[in-house]
């Protein structure tokens, strides 16, 4: 979520300027029963009122984790900078059945924004990092978009984790991967990555899953609806997978 901070006050304590959001929600199945559940007080300290002020111009962004199985969920989540100033999101999302003996592909997260992985953290299978799990692959971690709209002026990152069970063994597959951006209107391919491209760089021996970032190309884009189909497939041609997003680009 990205959550504005024009209701946050800031109090001096111990020569901090301290401020708090509180966070809660919750993932709701289809009968409407709770499947999970978060929330947390978010501490934000500064040193000077000045940077306080700064940091509130901006939206805060906000991650959290939940682990769910596969199955149809809502889910509904609060911020609050302020006594009663809540801001609500709410989202539907669907994990689908995973089948460990094939090629599969998670779903496809949309970002803005790449930045280096923290060295601990580029080291780890993200499974072993406690807390919200970062989207890392090639060394860079994955801010995901809380909303996908974007200027074609942007940049748009997409991130995914394709799974391949051979990855893991003596005779490990070749991957490759491609997307395409197709208008939501008129099914008209607007955009594309070329050729299925190898994989390789982003592979972790021994590991079945990739993480794979990269930049799809948008500044030929004008507004209106788009989908994103990505696309994973095995170098014989023996199988392949796609998922699909869809985002806007607007003025």
């Amino acid at each position: 979520m990205d959550a504005p901070l024009s209701g946050i006050t800031f109090q001096k304590t111990k020569n901090k300027f301290h401020g708090e959001l509180n966070v809660a929600g919750a993932a709701y199945g289809v009968g409407g029963s709770v499947a999970a559940r978060f929330s947390e007080s978010v501490a934000l300290d500064f040193t000077d009122k000045k940077e306080a002020d700064a940091f509130a111009k901006r939206p805060y962004h906000y991650e959290n984790l939940l682990q769910l199985p596969a199955g149809k969920y809502t889910v509904k989540a609060v911020i609050s900078p302020a006594g009663d100033a809540w801001g609500r999101a709410e989202t539907s999302v669907e994990i689908p059945q995973h089948d460990a003996t094939k090629l599969d592909m998670s779903g496809v997260v949309l970002s803005r924004e790449l930045r280096p992985a923290a060295a601990t953290a580029a080291g780890l299978d993200p499974g072993m990092i406690e807390g919200s799990t970062p989207l890392i692959a090639g060394g860079q971690q994955v801010v995901p978009a809380a909303q996908a709209r974007f200027k074609n002026s942007e940049k748009l990152y997409l991130y995914a984790e394709i799974y391949e069970p051979s990855l893991a063994g003596a005779n490990p597959a070749a991957v490759s991967f491609q997307y395409r951006i197709v208008d939501r209107a008129s099914g008209e391919v607007k955009a594309d990555s070329g050729p299925p491209a190898s994989l390789a760089s982003f592979v972790r021996p021994g590991n079945p899953v990739i993480p794979v970032a990269t930049a799809a190309t948008i500044y030929r884009l004008a507004q209106g609806a788009y989908r994103l189909d990505v696309r994973a497939v095995l170098a014989n041609g023996s199988a392949d997978v796609i998922r699909s997003t869809d985002f806007d680009v607007i003025q």
